[in-house]
């Protein structure tokens, strides 16, 4: 069944699992604004812009810290679906997403730490890791051109005092690692 503007309009995010932040929702609703827009009127010169590639490679950033938004995968599924709808109605096929990108480092599984484990401010990290989506965004992009493999590699984070909440280092760490590997492959290939 294709997407309408009505389906734009009602559609609703719950909120992530615990531990994870998801979507911010004041960007993901301004997007859907302007989906719901060009599902309403098709013809508008001033939304061609919004198509089936622009709904691909929509990705949003994090709500700020100690909030939670949007869950990513039910915000990537609908995303998908509205693809879908915009391709077929151009008559193309739906592009297919990279495998791995900002999408991935914004939306990671990183846990917020118990009591008594290694924790890491999750500012610091929230800040690298936007730095990092940014060069996944457009390697191109001067600004970022530091961040290389080794560069996420070698990142460190302070840990925070003893009451504060902070990301587990492990699930950092892991995240860095599938970074850097991953930004070296883009860069090679």
């Amino acid at each position: 069944m294709p997407i309408s503007a009505d389906d734009v309009h009602h559609v609703a995010f719950s909120k992530p699992p615990l531990g994870r932040r998801g979507y911010d929702e004041d960007e993901v609703d301004a997007f859907l604004d302007l989906l719901e827009a060009r599902f309403r009127t098709p013809d508008d010169p001033r939304l061609a812009g919004i198509d089936a590639n622009a709904v691909s490679a929509k990705r949003f950033g994090r709500p700020p810290v100690g909030q939670r938004g949007y869950n990513t995968d039910e915000v990537d599924a609908f995303l998908g679906l509205c693809a879908d709808g915009l391709a077929a109605a151009d008559g193309r096929p739906r592009p297919t997403p990279p495998s791995f990108g900002p999408q991935d480092v914004l939306s990671a599984p990183v846990r917020t730490a118990r009591f008594g484990a290694h924790r890491l401010d999750m500012r610091q990290v929230d800040a690298f890791l936007d730095t990092v989506a940014a060069r996944f965004r457009d390697p191109d992009d001067h600004s970022v051109a530091w961040v290389t493999p080794a560069a996420i590699r070698e990142a460190r984070f302070a840990d925070v005092p003893f009451g504060t909440p902070g990301y587990r280092a492990e699930d950092v760490i892991a995240l860095l690692g599938r970074c850097a590997t991953e930004l070296a492959a883009r860069l090679n290939g």
